[in-house]
């Protein structure tokens, strides 16, 4: 009667929430064999499903005071679960139900212990599990901002992440639906890697809070590209310089307020005659002429540039960049005998906001509005509830 009376909350409890919740499929970019979960705070129940979904019995509850550990593992084409060394049986879907407001649990996957709140459902997936965290959506952006940028300190600066994160969202929630959660928690989709819990927690969630459900569109009211990098280096790029597309708030602006930051310069040494080969086969010219080298070896642009050019041919940056693993595609050349001397500026791609440079406008009392306004010209912040 009392795993009954469970189940019947379970259930009502998701019914009511549904519409808020985001499913994120963790440890997504890994292969799981097996699974530890434990309660930190509150009470869990674990709870049976069949192949159709239909819920079979609560099995288990869990609890803070007790900390007893489970594990989930595949076995034939079922889940195996365990508390501690006992055996509580084969399932074909498990899931983990909070039964209080405030829960949260422990889960070791591949790594580092994960914390997150919400529920987990797990599935067996060939010889591995897949795990999916239904969460609501404060938490997760919560949580996507405090993976992304949590060691940073600005409220508005979290503000503008924030709303970054959930225009991202809002418009890929459906991205994974048909393999049943909406989004990874891996770069693919966001980064996601627990709850909001570390030591600037609390502003994050106040800054998730504050922001509702503000997202960021562009001239026709479409959720924005968000996309952001570390630092600019003191001017951000053009969407076609680090892409192939040409996205209008996605234009190149100088950025002052990058240059103060830890990843605003670089530089690297490389072997000279690699170098000048690599950018010689792209333009199709031989690394013998002697023009090309002098034009190559004394490139010191004022300023961002997508291309290098020569005798009407040109090669991208950017290919450049991800050949030599380079920290951005914006440097100067430095000829340094049998080596070249790479000065760089930034860090990533430089499209959209500089991380670095948009904390360093809430150090000096930008708001988050503005903020946005500055790295994605022509948009402006909506609430997410006035889509179609």
């Amino acid at each position: 009667m009392r795993y009954t009376v469970l189940i019947l909350l379970i259930l009502l409890s998701s019914a009511i929430q549904a519409t808020d919740d985001v499913r994120v499929r963790i440890f997504s970019d890994k292969t799981i064999n097996t699974t530890q979960i434990r309660v930190l705070k509150g009470r869990y129940a674990w709870v049976a499903y069949s192949a159709d979904r239909t819920v079979i019995d609560t099995i288990s509850v869990a609890y803070d005071g007790r900390r007893a550990m489970h594990d989930v593992r595949p076995s034939g084409s079922d889940l195996v679960l365990n508390r501690e060394a006992l055996l509580l049986g084969h399932y074909s879907i498990l899931r983990f139900e909070p039964l209080c407001d405030t829960a949260w649990f422990i889960i070791k996957g591949v790594g580092r212990e994960r914390t997150y709140t919400g529920s987990l459902e797990i599935h067996r997936e060939g010889n591995a599990l897949k795990l999916i965290n239904e969460v609501d959506m404060y938490q997760y952006i919560a949580g996507v901002v405090e993976s992304e940028v949590g060691h940073f300190t600005e409220l508005e600066f979290f503000k503008a992440q924030a709303v970054i994160a959930r225009t991202w969202f809002m418009a890929n929630q459906n991205k994974h639906i048909s393999e049943g959660y909406n989004v990874k928690d891996d770069v693919s989709s966001q980064a996601y890697y627990s709850r909001a819990y570390l030591q600037n927690s609390a502003t994050i969630l106040r800054a998730v809070r504050e922001t509702g459900d503000s997202i960021l569109v562009d001239q026709a009211g479409k959720p924005i590209l968000g996309v952001f990098h570390a630092n600019s280096g003191g001017q951000t790029a053009n969407s076609a310089d680090a892409w192939s597309a040409d996205i209008n708030y996605l234009r190149s602006v100088p950025d002052t307020f990058s240059i103060a930051g830890e990843k605003a310069f670089w530089q690297v040494t490389l072997n000279k005659e690699e170098f000048v080969s690599y950018i010689a086969g792209k333009l199709g010219v031989s690394a013998n002429d002697a023009n090309f080298r002098v034009a190559l070896l004394e490139y010191r642009p004022s300023q961002r540039e997508g291309n290098f050019e020569y005798r009407g041919r040109s090669v991208k940056w950017r290919d450049v960049r991800r050949k030599f693993g380079l920290r951005s595609a914006w440097f100067s050349i430095y000829e340094n005998g049998n080596e070249v001397l790479l000065k760089g500026r930034g860090f990533g791609h430089g499209v959209g906001m500089s991380q670095e440079g948009a904390n360093r406008m809430a150090e000096l009392h930008y708001d988050w509005k503005a903020i946005l306004s500055f790295y994605f010209n022509g948009t402006r912040p909506v609430s997410s509830g006035t889509l179609n």
